[in-house]
């Protein structure tokens, strides 16, 4: 919503509060959120524009392809318990 305004532009009466002042400083989407009751407050709207069960899904995709092979790099040799002869390398 915020991409397709034009900056000189007053922001429509609809926006609600965080819409406007994103509006007024589009550079602000960049900016890290340093509190936590900042990120709270910025919940609904992640959840609403990417949804709950999505970012699970994305997080554990994430966890795969690049957490796991940095766990197993950093574990030279991971061998099984039952199994000596059986590794991964």
């Amino acid at each position: 919503m915020v991409a397709a305004m034009d900056a000189g532009k007053a922001p429509p009466p609809a926006m609600d509060a965080a819409d406007q002042a994103l509006y007024a400083d589009p550079s602000k989407l960049t900016e890290p959120i340093k509190t936590m009751e900042d990120k709270f407050k910025l919940l609904p709207a992640f959840l609403k524009v990417r949804g709950l069960v999505k970012q699970h899904i994305d997080s554990f995709n994430y966890f795969i392809n690049h957490e796991i092979k940095k766990i197993v790099r950093a574990n030279e040799k991971v061998t099984c318990d039952t199994d000596p002869n059986f590794y991964l390398r």
